[in-house]
C-alpha cells in the first residue's frame, strides 16, 4: 500500500514477490500524507487476509515507512489505533525523517545523541502506534540503516512468543479490554498489545497458491 493524498493498494495478496518488487519500484514520492487513513484501511484489509490452507498462525503486521506527519487523513490518530487493535494488528514504524539523517552526519558524537532522543509530535506519531499495538518503531540515522531496520523487525517477529488465556469475562461484547504483561526476570523489556476488542469469532478466508501457467 501507499499512501498521498489517499490510501491505495497498490498490489493485493500474492506468494509471487517480483509481484511486490515491482509495485515497490513503481511509486514515486510526492503528494500530501494520509497516514491514519492508510492505517484504517491497512488493518480493515489485513482483518480480512487469507489464511494459510495449513491453519497455521498467522500474525497481521503492518510496517508503516513514513516521517509520521499526517495533514490529510479525515480520521484521528485515535481512530488509526483502534483500527489496528480492533484487527489484532501490530504496527512497526520505520521513520523516514530526513533529520535523523542530518544528525548522522553531525562530526559532534554529543549532537547526536541529542538529536536521538529530541522526538516532535510526528516522531511521537510513530512510537505511540508501535507501542500500544505491540510493535517497534525505528529512527535510522541513514538511508544505510534502514535494511537493517528491517532485518531488525524480522528476526524479533520469528522470536515471539504467543500466550493465550481464558478471560474470566467471557461474552464478546465488543469493549476494549486491556491486558499487562510482566515478566519476574530483571533486564528484560517486554512489549504488548495494550489490549484486545472482546469481539465475536470472524469467518476465514483460504489463501490458495497462485498456478504458474
Amino acid at each position: 500500500m501507499i499512501f498521498d493524498n489517499e490510501p491505495s493498494v497498490i498490489q493485493s495478496y500474492t506468494d509471487d514477490a517480483s509481484l511486490l518488487v515491482e509495485a515497490v519500484q513503481r511509486q514515486r514520492a510526492g503528494g500530501g500524507t494520509a497516514l491514519y487513513d492508510a492505517l484504517i484501511q491497512a488493518s480493515d484489509k489485513l482483518s480480512q487476509a487469507p489464511q494459510p490452507g495449513d491453519h497455521s498462525a498467522v500474525r497481521r503486521v503492518i510496517v508503516v515507512i513514513s516521517d509520521g506527519d499526517d495533514n490529510l487523513s479525515q480520521a484521528s490518530r485515535g481512530a488509526a489505533i483502534e483500527a489496528a487493535e480492533r484487527s489484532g494488528v501490530a504496527i512497526y514504524c520505520i521513520s523516514s525523517s530526513t533529520e535523523w539523517v542530518n544528525a548522522a552526519q553531525e562530526t559532534d558524537t554529543r549532537k547526536k545523541v541529542e538529536r536521538k532522543y529530541l522526538k516532535n509530535d510526528a516522531d511521537q506519531a510513530l512510537v505511540e502506534f508501535a507501542s500500544e499495538t505491540g510493535g517497534r518503531a525505528f529512527f535510522p540515522y541513514s538511508v544505510d540503516d534502514l535494511g537493517q531496520s528491517f532485518q531488525d523487525i524480522g528476526q524479533e517477529l520469528r522470536s515471539q512468543y504467543s500466550l493465550a488465556y481464558v478471560p474470566p469475562n467471557r461474552p464478546a461484547d465488543g469493549k476494549f479490554r486491556k491486558i499487562k504483561v510482566e515478566v519476574e526476570r530483571k533486564g528484560l523489556v517486554v512489549r504488548t498489545r495494550k489490549g484486545y476488542y472482546a469481539l465475536p469469532p470472524q469467518p476465514t478466508v483460504k489463501f490458495v497458491p497462485a498456478q504458474n501457467p
